[in-house]
């Protein structure tokens, strides 16, 4: 801003720094900003000792737990920004998880040839009056379109698709064993699917 302030003055113009600042959209205080070195904060080792044998008792943990038990546990008042520096500046921070959406199977139309080739499989919620929201699940032959098996129960977990799952074999094949081989089961990637 003073270079800026300099060449008007040498063309002959003088404007104050508030009226300049004005006619170019930027604030006040840009203007008298000073650019300052940045000093190292140095490190306290007691404490990054302390929290190394944290961190080698428990190696899962990242920062909030390790101050979590520096503080309770130890009895040590402690910042979650100074854990945080420490452990940044160690190496000892957790991998960053991915965000973002995972990448899908490109879309398909299902279509079996025959029954018993191809199976799928959705969730739904519906609502059951005083109950409130339970999930159902069915299981349909893609070729005859016929409902083989379903469960509705208050929580989607991977017990309630395993129910619907075991149901469809029994109803088709009278036991759990005798699924031709080959067959396969669709399903849209439901989170109850990919639970244990």
């Amino acid at each position: 801003m003073n270079r800026v302030q300099q060449h008007l003055l040498a063309a002959g113009k003088s404007l104050s720094v508030s009226r300049l600042c004005q006619r170019l959209g930027l604030p006040r205080s840009t203007a008298y900003y000073q650019p300052r070195e940045r000093k190292a904060r140095p490190l306290d080792e007691v404490l990054a000792a302390r929290i190394q044998r944290i961190h080698q008792e428990e190696p899962a943990c990242g920062v909030r737990g390790t101050r979590g038990r520096a503080r309770f546990s130890q009895g040590i008042r402690v910042n979650r920004k100074k854990v945080h520096r420490i452990m940044k500046l160690k190496g000892w921070t957790l991998p960053r998880r991915r965000t973002g959406r995972r990448p899908r199977v490109e879309a398909s139309r299902s279509v079996a040839p025959s029954p018993d080739v191809r199976w799928a499989t959705d969730l739904a919620l519906v609502h059951c009056g005083r109950d409130g929201w339970c999930v159902f699940v069915p299981i349909i032959d893609r070729c005859t379109r016929e409902i083989l098996g379903h469960a509705l129960e208050r929580t989607g977990r991977a017990k309630t698709a395993e129910r619907a799952h075991e149901e469809a074999l029994l109803n088709r094949f009278g036991t759990l064993r005798n699924a031709p081989h080959g067959m396969l089961l669709r399903h849209d990637n439901g989170l109850v699917f990919g639970s244990r």
